[in-house]
């Protein structure tokens, strides 16, 4: 349903919009109207239409002047101006202002059926967006508390990979799983006959699919979605946790937040798998159960291949035993910890985490483990001299001249010879931000120069001139740390320099 408040101060030319509203399409909806402009403005404040069809002239506030108002608010609400012909020129100027499009008066039945042909499909398309942005905000905002949409919601929490349990920004994931655009269009074809969202997670390899208007029972329709996303994922372990039932939109954040604690207790390393909100995460005694080899472990610290060996027959039994990641995690971080490793002021339980981010089975992450034991044995018996600050200086002077090239962290660990999680670690120590975070910052800065000094290069072009082959990927991460997306950025610039 495509929600429209009317704004005119001639009241026969508000019945005769409805009139022709409800006449042409049933998708449409007049919610509200106004006879003036202040009214006009608090009408679609406190309603968020779809689209406001606004007189040009009115008194208090005629039409252009609240547009500018709610377009210097950053108000995106699709607007659509209403003008007699002797005003034609005098609404020209809404162009400016983003104005979606005009109804000239008279109206008649035969224009206004074309008009709506003109503008459904934008605003569909706004609608959809709208409602995107409305999530994001919910999940983003630590109180926010608003309700896009009064339909009850299907909810599930998608993971690619490995759980994140330190939510930080140390270090972007190499693995090849789907990015937000990609996986709407792997869903699409089973969701075709409903509206859904993919909204950004708590982490980049994390998702909130949100489905309105659904057609089956959830017991259905995920483990269908479920099949879907395992054939585009391949090596990638993906996780998908639901709720077995039909949600109120209003509570999408707490939804959210157990459905997060949901992949804390189910999530199984390597193993791709799917569950039901109410599954009863498993409950084991680490100490207990691996007792023997904890024994052992005081005997091997100071003997590289013997706690070699150890940790490659803790890792087969918890392979053969399925144990979930949580486990997993606490039990190589104690190991690592018996193991006196590193012996220096580093973030062990952030670096183990970064570890197993990049690990999609137990055979990478067996890699990942060694190389970081080997670093700790290195860095013990490293000559006094050895200047890891320098080090770290040169990578960050690497990274401000080469932030427009496909830069992969992980490349630039080994050729600075250091494990990826330990040097993420160390430049954090030394820089004040991890790799990634100063990429990014780089990326950030250069693009914001360029969207107020190239006012006619389009948004995919900054986006691959700073290092982002995907347009959608950069807008995104643009948003999230200037808290618009570029285009939005650059029209405000614009209208502060006008």
């Amino acid at each position: 349903m495509i929600r429209v408040v009317i704004i005119d101060d001639e009241p026969i030319i508000i019945r005769s919009i409805q009139r022709l509203f409800s006449e042409s399409d049933s998708d449409f909806a007049v919610v509200g109207s106004a006879t003036n402009g202040e009214e006009g403005y608090q009408l679609i404040k406190r309603l968020q239409p779809d689209m406001a069809c606004i007189d040009i002239s009115m008194p208090i506030l005629d039409g252009i002047q609240m547009a500018e108002r709610l377009r210097e608010e950053q108000d995106t609400t699709p607007l659509v101006i209403i003008s007699g012909y002797s005003e034609f020129e005098k609404a020209k100027k809404a162009v400016q202002l983003q104005v979606l499009d005009y109804l000239v008066k008279p109206l008649d039945k035969s224009s206004f059926n074309v008009f709506l042909n003109n503008i459904k499909p934008k605003l569909l398309v706004a609608q959809h967006t709208r409602k995107q942005q409305c999530f994001e905000e919910m999940l983003s905002v630590s109180e926010k508390t608003l309700s896009p949409t009064n339909t009850p919601l299907l909810v599930a929490s998608i993971c690619f990979g490995s759980y994140h349990f330190s939510r930080s920004n140390l270090f972007e994931c190499s693995l090849d799983f789907p990015n937000q655009l990609e996986l709407e269009e792997i869903l699409r074809p089973l969701l075709s006959s409903q509206e859904f969202f993919v909204v950004p997670g708590r982490y980049h390899n994390e998702y909130l699919l949100v489905i309105e208007d659904a057609k089956e029972s959830p017991s259905t329709v995920f483990p269908a979605l479920y099949r879907r996303l395992l054939e585009r994922a391949g090596a990638v372990p993906t996780t998908l946790v639901y709720y077995p039932e039909l949600l109120d939109s209003a509570q999408l954040r707490m939804y959210e937040q157990r459905l997060s604690q949901a992949l804390y207790g189910l999530s199984i390393f390597g193993r791709s798998s799917l569950f039901s909100h109410d599954a009863t995460p498993e409950n084991i005694d680490i100490q207990s159960e691996f007792h023997e080899e904890f024994s052992l472990l005081q005997h091997t610290k100071q003997r590289l291949g013997e706690s070699k060996q150890l940790i490659e027959s803790i890792l087969k039994r918890c392979e053969e035993r399925s144990l979930s990641q949580r486990y997993l995690l606490s039990l190589i971080r104690m190991v690592f910890t018996t193991l006196s490793y590193p012996e220096h002021s580093i973030d062990l339980t952030m670096m183990l985490d970064i570890a197993f981010g990049n690990s999609v089975s137990y055979e990478t992450l067996q890699k990942q483990l060694f190389e970081l034991l080997e670093q700790g044995y290195t860095q013990r018996g490293e000559l006094e001299g050895y200047d890891n600050q320098g080090l770290m200086i040169q990578m960050k002077t690497y990274l401000e001249c080469h932030y427009s090239e496909r830069i992969r962290i992980q490349d630039l660990a080994e050729s600075f010879g250091f494990n990826y999680s330990y040097l993420c670690i160390l430049f954090k120590k030394y820089i004040g931000e991890s790799p990634n975070e100063y990429l990014i910052r780089c990326r950030i800065h250069e693009a914001k120069a360029l969207l107020l000094r190239l006012e006619t290069m389009n948004i995919k072009a900054i986006a691959a001139s700073v290092g982002y082959e995907d347009s959608y990927y950069f807008s995104r991460i643009f948003r999230k740390h200037t808290g618009m997306t570029p285009s939005e950025f650059r029209k405000h610039h614009m209208l502060e320099t006008t």
